[in-house]
């Protein structure tokens, strides 16, 4: 599972780093992992991204449209 996680998932870190490379300006994550549920889990992954990254950061949920 560790080896699934980090092969196939981004740190906030990394999220960051990609977009800005990119130059987007704004960021959805789909398909995260936390280790939590809910806003537990994603309102902490998503500060970690706004804590370096300048635009909005949403973290998608089934059947939200943007």
């Amino acid at each position: 599972m560790a080896r699934h996680l980090s092969d196939h998932h981004l740190t906030p870190q990394q999220v960051e780093e990609m977009a800005s490379r990119a130059g987007v300006e704004k960021v959805v994550v789909t398909h995260f992992v936390t280790g939590s549920t809910g806003a537990a889990g994603a309102d902490p992954y998503a500060a970690a991204i706004k804590s370096v990254f300048d635009g909005p950061v949403a973290i998608a949920n089934d059947l939200n449209h943007f």
